[in-house]
């Protein structure tokens, strides 16, 4: 693996500087193999952001999570949206080693010879998305940030990029657009799916695309027209090998499955657990006189109950509702009398058991076809366009043989985002998509109490005390400024 020495421009908190391997830019980028192996560990990088920081970001600030069995520590100021300088969340030091992975990839792979051109650029392809997607979490999480399109061994340590100021998000938007369009460009007319589909594809690129237009189109500048382009990507996805699957619990029991679009890969040996550890329970606190029914979904204990689905989330689900027991348990107990709740169980990443032991090694699902088929009813429905088909394409897998008593029917526009939205809830509960599907509505105050008193300015985090002290040339989102 290359040496990282990512910058105090990038990280801003304190730096490791011992080298992750001893191999030097000298002596790697040479061949295919290094090309291959600096993708690989570009995924790497990327995985760790997956344990748990992903959630975080994508929905720990909703009304989809909340008090577990346990404390909550470390994760309470998250949904009761308690943020500060010193309560931040996760900052941005490893989105920016996962830029500096995709920058190097960009980089020298160019100059290397592989057996074939369709390999070479398939590569390059996967860095220009990943580089993208990066981009759209940090702009996301933080509105203007520092840009970076050469990796760290291109710096001079004592060159004035070595600390760079934020750039205006508008800026991000312009790069994450160009590097979807390269990417998609690079990938050609190759729309096939990779092995466990857990590398990026041109149908991810294109779900990506979805995204940031939608994001644009309704949040900035971009309008219908932004949207009109989110469309016709989400509408090309549908072209390729790729479906809902007729059992829900199979998208997340079987890897690499077909209605997976991008995924990121955990195997045993090979990765720690996921963010799914801290939504489970240990065996030692389910009680013994729980009732049957929420123990049989349990099943064998594990992880730490840090945080788990909130009420706000559950009471939507319908007991017609097949994702329910997929989603979500209850343990239920009666003492003296009165029946009252132990705890909830978050269940769609629940594990697999080896032995007696349950490990946390579920694919986290970054794209997949249902959150593409809303993503498409929500671009119709704000082109004035009859979103029904997709609705319903999900509702019927949910609601299975009952399906006909929740048949959309298309009414007022407001009326539509409002069913879009709620079967976003249903449909990606847990999947990190709840805070941003709630800002694209415009439904963040609505929906979530603890954001009461507050401004749009809170949605952003805010910026670490390191990362202030380790680059004097940031300034602080102006929500946390003291």
């Amino acid at each position: 693996m290359i040496l990282l020495l990512i910058s105090g421009l990038f990280l801003a908190c304190d730096l490791d500087t011992t080298p992750i391997s001893s191999i030097s830019v000298d002596s790697f980028w040479k061949t295919e193999d290094d090309a291959i192996a600096g993708m690989e560990g570009m995924y790497s990088r990327f995985r760790a952001i997956t344990n748990s920081d992903y959630y975080a970001w994508g929905a720990g600030r909703s009304d989809e999570i909340g008090y577990g069995y346990e404390a909550a520590t470390g994760f309470s100021f998250l949904f009761e949206n308690l943020l500060s300088d010193v309560n931040s969340g996760p900052d941005w030091r490893v989105l920016y080693s996962v830029v500096n992975d995709a920058n190097s990839v960009i980089s020298f792979v160019p100059d290397i010879s592989f057996k074939s051109d369709a390999q070479k650029n398939n590569t390059l392809a996967q860095a220009y998305a990943m580089r993208a997607f990066t981009y759209f979490i940090l702009a996301r999480v933080w509105g203007d940030v520092p840009i970076s399109t050469e990796p760290v061994d291109k710096f001079s340590p004592s060159s004035s990029d070595s600390y760079k100021i934020r750039e205006d998000v508008g800026k991000v938007f312009t790069l994450i657009k160009e590097d979807i369009d390269k990417a998609l460009e690079l990938f050609g007319d190759d729309d096939t799916y990779p092995a466990g589909r857990a590398y990026w594809s041109k149908p991810a690129v294109n779900a990506l695309k979805g995204d940031v237009y939608l994001w644009t189109g309704k949040l900035m500048d971009g309008g219908d027209a932004d949207i009109e382009i989110a469309l016709q990507a989400l509408q090309d996805i549908q072209e390729t090998d790729v479906q809902l699957l007729p059992v829900y619990d199979n998208v997340f029991r079987q890897k690499g499955n077909r209605e997976v679009l991008f995924a990121i890969n955990y195997a045993l040996n090979e990765a720690g657990d996921n963010f799914a550890d801290m939504m489970y329970i240990r065996n030692e606190d389910i009680p013994l006189d729980a009732e049957t029914v929420g123990k049989r979904l349990v099943g064998t204990g594990g992880g730490h109950s840090r945080w788990a689905p909130s009420q706000a989330l559950r009471s939507e689900f319908t007991n017609d509702d097949l994702r329910k027991n997929i989603t979500f348990a209850e343990l239920w107990v009666t003492r003296n009398g009165v029946r009252q709740l132990h705890t909830a169980v978050a269940l769609k990443y629940k594990g697999i058991l080896y032995g007696n032991q349950r490990r946390f090694l579920d694919d986290v699902i970054i794209y997949r076809y249902a959150d593409v088929l809303l993503l498409i009813a929500e671009a119709k429905n704000a082109l004035n366009q009859n979103p029904e088909t997709e609705i319903n394409a999900v509702r019927q897998r949910a609601y299975g043989a009952k399906y006909n008593a929740y048949k959309f029917t298309s009414t007022t526009k407001e009326e539509n985002d409002k069913q879009i939205l709620k079967e976003r809830k249903l449909e990606l509960a847990l999947e990190g998509k709840r805070w941003w599907d709630l800002i694209r509505f415009d439904k963040v105050f609505e929906m979530v109490p603890s954001m009461a008193g507050k401004t749009k300015d809170h949605f952003l985090f805010p910026l670490s005390t390191e990362t202030m002290t380790y680059n004097s040339k940031l300034e602080q989102n102006k929500a946390y400024k003291k």
